[in-house]
């Protein structure tokens, strides 16, 4: 047989194989020397017993081997040597277990390692004792006393023709017995009883078929390693020696019955000696549970005991059999590595390992954390508690401790390491400022944008003992500050309260604040949101400077045009100029084609100065040009902005150091400067300063041309009447339909032409377009399409000069046109035409002046128009701004309030019904956090879009309630309806088939609704309908979502 077929651990005696570790683990006491003595004298004895009874049974079969004498001497030679053999075995081992259970403790951690050594001591003898059952000349079988067959010999195999695989058990042995006569039972061979069975005859039938008599004996020879007893078990063949065998055996009786006396004895004393060994073997046994209980406690502990030596490799001299399971290693491994320390850890982690062990021998215990390498390749995390133990001379004798693996608690470690610093990222990088505070100040999140916003920084607000005072000097506005603070810490948060606080550089900034109470371990903390809305509010406030700007224009030019008296209009002039600036002097200053000029205006004229400033030097003829350009002039300093050298010599003249100098004009001719000027230090004059006064002296200008064409036309009262008429006709709308209509029909009326036209002028196009025309009779109206008619532009230097051949095609038709051009500030916006076609004849100096002087008013009503149209929209801008949501464009919380409270009376005065539906985004945090914030946007754009298109009456509002949530109010709709349009949202909703893969009711976004409708009346109010509303949609909620519910109120 193969000896590695063999499958069984067995042994002779079961006290040669318990653990050292686990024996001098347990306190056990010791044999005394007189025990030894009896111990020796006990296994002498069972020894003999042992032989005695081997020589029996071999005299028992000497006839079955041979007739002759010198063959039975040589058969029985050859079974006392191995009997002699097979004894001699047994004591060595009972010998040698007696003094391995002999020996004096020593170091613990050496008790593993001494088992090692033991147990290959004692693998020796029984190899050899298996080596001689292998070979032995006669057939033997090692059993189980339970029947299990362990190993035959090949000899076993030759005469049965079977192997233990083929028959594993004694049962299956004895279906092959033809006997009526059972084999030998297994529970009563050598050992348990006083006389054993020796031998049994039966018939057995072996592979070939042929039947074969056998004598079948047993001898108990020690234990498995569960605990059974182990039996040697042989056969003879005696089927050839059958006929002879009754002399023989007679003669073996007579010397069975000769020795049966002695073997008694000899087995009552084995039996003395098996109950000693048993009751060893009970104490070994429960030595070996204890022993096997710690190392299944080690198995399954997360450290690993180790020592290692005290010297600069630290080789490990002990290591506990988990760290197989914790990093992958046989503790051979371990054991055999010089310096594991190093070979087994990172490169850059070498230093801190060393420095560990430095720190361990200096104060006698470190903890370290630190990568070790894994049997599979990768780095694992250890944490390691040493120790060093010392020997009585207080020298380092070894070092001990154990580890447990981390790497999971790492892991988690950098994991959360991750998301603050991506937390940190976001606060970061966000367009606001944010704060973490709690009530005594301190400052948990104090981000960039925040140091941005304030001036200070984190360290900064953390030293002063009152930050919240820093931000609000003023205070009244720091008891306003504390005031939210409480009112936060009652109702948990505010939202977009705007607050002006101070910097540290002393700037004001308005702020947009949004806060919310947090509780961190009954500390109430306050979430804060800062958004610097200073722009903001500097556009707002340019836009509301710029529509007082035009009302002041419009008062002014109002002024202005109260008198046409030139002395009126000039001290009007400086006077309004004065009041809106708050500057220190304003004057007029007329310029000659000469370019010598003269003060014609001047508020809080100086009789001192008077002489002086009528004697002004002249206006240097490159300044002259400037300002024939229309260029105005801003002076901040004159001694430090460029300015010519003649005009440096006015303006000291005058004792002027800082001014505005702009241009009046008549006619497209300079007139004279309107200067405005501080006397008394330097001032920084503003844009829209120096915008509004080009916009007084256009006005002003006008005002001249208004004067001068008064003047010239007093002769002409009548025609001036009219013209007036006409003008406050203009004035009393501000719809260029009307005044067009109006102004080409007087035009008519009072020049008696046979026709009067505006035309608009597109320069993008290069087009013309007629815009209103009026015909003193109806068959002298010009064949110009219905639809608007492309016309080349008409352009010429002078436009008093007709030009009879554009106009032809323009008509149509022949006569003469007298194009006046309608400007509105520096641009040509159209164009006003007078027709005659009866006579070819040229146009009257006083009928071109008229019909200028009605152009011009035409383009003042034009800018008025233009300027209120602008302001319109300016205010349709602003409130819609207030009241749409900047996200979705649909109308916000503040116009859903506001929409919502006026239909709630408009229906009670109906008596008519109003349904509203609360929308909720299903799992929309989740949508966020999945996608991203950016993709959350364009969700709630999406959905606010559909929502808007779903809606067909005008009536009907959409509203962004909250984050997601979107309200609909619904006026004179009844219960069905507003199901229904429930109904219609959810189908436009799952037709959008927007994914969410971290919903759990629909794999695409849904939504929750809550119904309610009710007739509005006093007895219920607007609040009752939100909240049946909310209470209807958290019911959706509750039953799943993606679903709406109906509450009644």
């Amino acid at each position: 047989m193969n000896p590695n077929e063999i499958n069984h651990s067995w042994k002779l005696d079961t006290g040669s194989q318990q653990s050292y570790f686990c024996r001098k683990k347990t306190k056990i006491n010791q044999f005394y020397r007189g025990e030894r003595k009896y111990f020796s004298q006990k296994t002498s004895l069972a020894l003999i017993g042992l032989f005695l009874q081997g020589l029996i049974s071999l005299g028992f079969h000497y006839h079955l081997y041979s007739s002759e004498p010198k063959e039975m001497i040589q058969s029985l030679m050859n079974w006392v040597l191995f009997l002699i053999l097979i004894g001699w075995i047994t004591y060595q081992v009972n010998r040698m277990d007696y003094r391995r259970s002999q020996t004096e403790e020593s170091n613990p951690l050496e008790l593993e390692q001494n088992y090692q050594e033991g147990r290959d001591q004692n693998s020796q003898p029984q190899e050899w004792l298996y080596q001689a059952i292998l070979s032995a000349p006669n057939p033997i079988m090692l059993h189980a006393e339970d029947g299990e067959v362990v190993q035959i010999n090949e000899c076993w195999a030759e005469i049965t023709g079977y192997t233990v695989a083929e028959l594993p058990t004694l049962s299956a042995w004895m279906e092959r017995f033809t006997s009526p006569e059972p084999l030998p039972s297994v529970k009563n061979p050598v050992g348990y009883s006083r006389l054993p069975h020796i031998f049994q005859e039966y018939v057995i039938t072996n592979s070939h078929g042929h039947l074969r008599v056998w004598e079948w004996s047993s001898l108990r020879l020690g234990k498995l390693g569960d605990g059974r007893n182990l039996l040697l078990s042989t056969v003879v063949d005696i089927t050839e020696n059958r006929p002879t065998e009754t002399p023989v055996q007679q003669s073996n009786e007579q010397l069975q019955l000769s020795l049966l006396q002695w073997t008694a004895e000899l087995t009552q004393a084995n039996d003395g000696l098996q109950e000693e060994l048993q009751r060893r073997q009970q104490t070994t046994s429960e030595l070996h549970q204890v022993s096997e209980r710690l190392k299944q406690l080690l198995r399954s502990s997360p450290a690993v005991i180790f020592s290692c030596q005290p010297q600069p490799n630290y080789k490990i001299t002990f290591i506990s059999d988990n760290v197989k399971t914790l990093l992958g290693y046989d503790v051979a491994t371990f054991l055999r590595e010089e310096d594991i320390w190093h070979n087994y850890v990172p490169d850059e982690d070498q230093d801190q390992w060393r420095d560990a062990f430095i720190q361990l021998l200096a104060t006698g215990t470190h903890i370290h954390e630190a990568r070790f390498l894994h049997a599979q390749g990768n780095w694992c995390w250890l944490q390691l508690e040493m120790r060093l133990v010392k020997d009585g001379g207080g020298n380092p004798a070894e070092i001990v401790g154990y580890f447990v693996d981390i790497t999971d608690r790492k892991q988690a470690e950098m994991q959360l390491l991750t998301t603050q610093n991506r937390l940190k990222t976001v606060i970061e990088t966000v367009g606001s400022g944010i704060t973490l505070s709690d009530k005594q100040g301190n400052f948990y999140i104090f981000n960039s944008k925040i140091t941005e916003i304030t001036g200070y920084t984190l360290e900064e607000a953390q030293s002063h003992v009152n930050f919240l005072g820093l931000l609000y000097p003023n205070p009244e506005a720091y008891k306003k500050a504390q005031d939210q603070l409480k009112f936060v810490a009652l109702m948990g948060s505010i939202f977009n309260i705007e607050t002006t606080i101070q910097t540290k550089n002393g700037q004001s900034k308005t702020l947009l604040l949004s806060t919310v109470m947090m509780q961190d371990q009954q500390n109430p903390l306050f979430l804060s949101t800062f958004q610097d809305i200073t722009p903001l509010k500097r556009a707002e406030k340019a836009l509301c400077q710029l529509i007082v700007q035009e009302h002041l224009v419009w008062e002014i030019t109002h002024q202005i045009r109260q008198s046409l008296n030139l002395d009126d209009i000039l001290n009007t002039t400086v006077t309004e100029v004065q009041q809106l600036l708050e500057c220190d002097q304003v004057l007029i200053y007329r310029i000659f084609p000469n370019r010598q000029g003269k003060i014609i205006a001047e508020t809080n004229l100086d009789e001192s100065l008077k002489h002086r400033r009528s004697q002004a030097p002249l206006i240097p003829l490159e300044c002259y040009k400037n300002f024939s350009r229309g260029r105005m002039r801003v002076i901040n300093n004159i001694n430090h902005d460029p300015i010519n050298s003649g005009l440096l010599k006015v303006l000291k003249h005058w004792g002027i150091y800082s001014a505005i100098m702009v241009p009046l004009f008549e006619q497209n001719q300079l007139w004279g400067l309107l200067i405005i000027y501080q006397d008394q230090g330097l001032r920084h004059w503003l844009q829209w300063e120096a915008t509004l006064l080009r916009q007084i002296s256009e006005q002003v200008g006008i005002a001249l041309q208004q004067s001068q064409l008064y003047q010239q036309t007093q002769y002409q009262a009548r025609r001036a009447q009219t013209l007036n008429h006409v003008i406050q006709v203009i004035r009393q709308s501000l719809d260029l339909d009307t005044i067009f209509s109006t102004a080409v029909a007087e035009i008519v009326t009072l020049l008696r032409v046979d026709r009067a036209c505006i035309l608009q002028h597109f320069p993008q196009k290069q087009q013309w377009q007629e815009v209103a025309s009026y015909s003193y009779s109806p068959y002298a109206t010009p064949p110009i399409l219905p639809s608007i008619q492309p016309l080349n532009r008409l352009e010429t230097d002078d436009f008093n000069v007709p030009n009879s051949q554009e106009i032809q095609h323009l008509t149509g038709i022949s006569g003469s046109w007298l194009p006046i051009p309608l400007r509105v500030g520096s641009q040509v916006w159209g164009c006003l035409g007078l027709l005659k076609h009866q006579h070819l004849r040229g146009w009257k100096e006083s009928e071109i002046e008229l019909t200028c002087a009605i152009a011009d008013q035409l383009a003042i009503a034009i800018q008025q128009s233009e300027l209120y149209q602008e302001l319109q929209v300016a205010n349709q801008q602003l409130k819609r701004l207030a009241t749409v949501d900047g996200l979705t464009q649909v109308a916000n919380r503040r116009r859903f309030d506001e929409y919502l409270a006026q239909e709630w009376q408009r229906l009670q005065r109906e008596h008519a019904d109003l349904a509203l539906i609360l929308c909720d985004i299903d799992y929309f945090k989740q949508y966020n956090d999945y996608y991203g914030h950016p993709a959350g946007d364009t969700c709630l754009k999406q959905v606010a879009q559909t929502l808007e298109d779903l809606l067909q009456r005008p009536a009907d509002l959409v509203a962004r309630y909250g984050g997601e949530e979107f309200a609909i109010i619904l006026p004179n709709t009844n219960r069905e309806g507003a199901i229904y349009i429930a109904q219609q949202i959810q189908g436009a909703i799952l037709q959008l088939q927007l994914p969410h893969a971290d919903s759990i009711v629909s794999q695409w976004l849904t939504l929750s609704l809550g119904v309610t409708y009710t007739i509005p009346s006093t007895l219920t109010s607007v609040s009752d309908l939100i909240a049946a509303a909310d209470q209807a949609l958290y019911q959706a909620k509750q039953q799943g979502r993606a679903r709406y519910c109906v509450q009644e109120i």
